[in-house]
């Protein structure tokens, strides 16, 4: 980065607090993409982003959190590996590993959803397997069809009605 920029100053005048607090702040923008794939409640084209400029507390479990969720990937399925790689390495060029000035969007997130989108549904369907009694599958079944349903509430409150009509 050194040769690109010409020197470190350049590089710490232009990007806030420099690289390093960019690639230290790397598993704190995963979750927010994460967390956004579970639950898109803030949408927006720009988000405000709680930016860690010194190493504390949160940004060690972040990272924690990052390496302990890489190690048991490792013993996930084929399947899983796949779509976990999809979604993280489709977000890779935006987890600033080399900065830019905009922390996080929502628009960074449509490739790699699909992946997180697909856990999800991996996760729903082998929950439903693993339930025994039919009760139980109707109660979980009732519940995803909640959450979709709250999704698509959120969705539509979302639309500006004046700009959508035909």
């Amino acid at each position: 980065l050194r040769a690109f920029h010409g020197s470190t100053d350049a590089m710490e005048s232009q990007y806030l607090g420099g690289p390093a607090v960019h690639i230290m702040n790397i598993p704190l923008f995963l979750s927010f993409y994460i967390d956004m794939t579970i639950w898109p409640r803030q949408l927006s084209a720009w988000q405000m982003f709680p930016t860690q400029f010194n190493f504390t507390w949160i940004v060690g479990l972040a990272w924690l959190g990052m390496i302990v969720g890489g190690v048991l990937s490792l013993r996930a399925g084929r399947d899983v590996k796949f779509w976990g790689l999809w979604f993280v390495l489709f977000l890779l060029p935006v987890l600033h590993l080399i900065p830019f000035p905009i922390w996080v969007a929502d628009r960074y997130l449509y490739i790699p959803l699909v992946g997180g989108l697909v856990l999800i549904a991996k996760l729903a369907f082998w929950s439903m397997a693993r339930l025994s009694f039919p009760a139980y599958r109707h109660v979980l079944s009732g519940a995803f069809l909640l959450a979709v349903s709250a999704l698509g509430w959120k969705t539509h409150r979302h639309l500006d009605r004046k700009s959508t009509r035909l």
